[in-house]
This record gives structure tokens, sequence and C-alpha cells, in this order.
């Protein structure tokens, strides 16, 4: 049998005969990455898709309020890290339109 490199990992695998051009291995981190790529390809195309995902987390978010509230209060390195990533999109961004000015 000849063997493929798993499009997420990069690793040989010998691909199911079952699964014609199978592209990734069956690592459930690979698997996972395969549905991730799947899904965003079917939002990027689909606009009807993109409204409906964006109702159903909408919706989501109305019956559980207090989600991410209570998830940066137990994630502490999560919240910590995100402040530090936003100081950075907010630094980039005003880089920008001082750029923009210049011209």
């Amino acid at each position: 049998m000849s063997k493929k490199a798993c499009m997420a990992c990069g690793m040989l695998f010998v691909p199911r005969p079952q699964i014609h051009n199978q592209l990734f291995c069956s690592n459930p981190r690979c698997q996972h990455e395969r549905r991730r790529r799947r899904q965003a390809e079917k939002r990027a195309s689909n606009p009807d898709r993109r409204a409906n995902d964006a109702l159903y987390y909408k919706d989501w978010l109305t019956k559980h309020p207090d989600y991410w509230k209570n998830y940066r209060a137990s994630h502490p390195e999560y919240a910590e890290r995100n402040r530090v990533q936003q100081r950075q999109r907010n630094k980039d961004r005003k880089n920008v339109e001082i750029a923009k000015d210049a011209v």
C-alpha cells in the first residue's frame, strides 16, 4: 500500500481503501482539524450558513448569558493571554490608521 502525508500533522499514513482521496490520518486531532476546515469552507461559500451559524450562536448566548464571564474567571491564563493579544491588535490597528493618514 502507498502511504500519504496527512494534511494536518504531516505524518505518513496508509489510507483506508473505503475512503477515496483520503487526506487526513485517523488521529482524533487531525479529524478535528478536517472537520474544522470543512466547516470553514462551507461558511465561506454559503452566506446562508454563515447567517444561520450567527443566529445559533446568538441564541445560545441568550440561554447562557454568564458563560464567558465564568470561563474567564475560571481560566485566568486565558483571560490574560487574550488581553495581551488584544492590546497588540489595537496597537497594530492604530499603526495602520496612522499609515493611511500619512499618505
